[in-house]
């Protein structure tokens, strides 16, 4: 082997092995991407449902205390805790709609005015 095929294959490995490590720093990256998001996905959902029974549990709860024969009282009190779950999700669902809803009209404002200012310049340069 000549001393141009040594440096070559030298080079070549030490391409490759740049490659396997900015591939294991791209992989790593993309995971903590990924990581962040899940954790973001998962906070807005816990601060949506903080505090709240499934409702497919409450009504497991319900059917079970039913074929048991269990006491009315006790099974009227999950319905009336179901209907205020339910009450105070809708309650918390409204006011994200008012909020989103005012974000758009804002941002629809926003880019009515940017069209405006375009349609003008471009008036004004013919």
């Amino acid at each position: 082997m000549c001393i141009r095929d040594r440096v070559s294959t030298q080079s070549t490995w030490g391409i490759r092995k740049a490659l396997k490590s900015m591939r294991t720093v791209a992989v790593i990256f993309a995971v903590l991407i990924a990581t962040g998001f899940a954790a973001k996905f998962q906070s807005a959902l816990s601060s949506i449902s903080a505090g709240n029974k499934v409702p497919m549990n409450i009504l497991s709860e319900i059917a079970s205390r039913i074929a048991a024969d269990g006491p009315l009282d006790d099974i009227f009190d999950l319905f009336n805790s179901l209907e205020s779950q339910i009450r105070n999700e809708q309650v918390q669902h409204d006011e994200l709609y008012a909020k989103q809803q005012v974000e758009c009209s804002g941002e629809r404002s926003f880019r009515e005015k940017e069209i405006a200012d375009a349609t003008n310049a471009i008036n004004l340069a013919t």
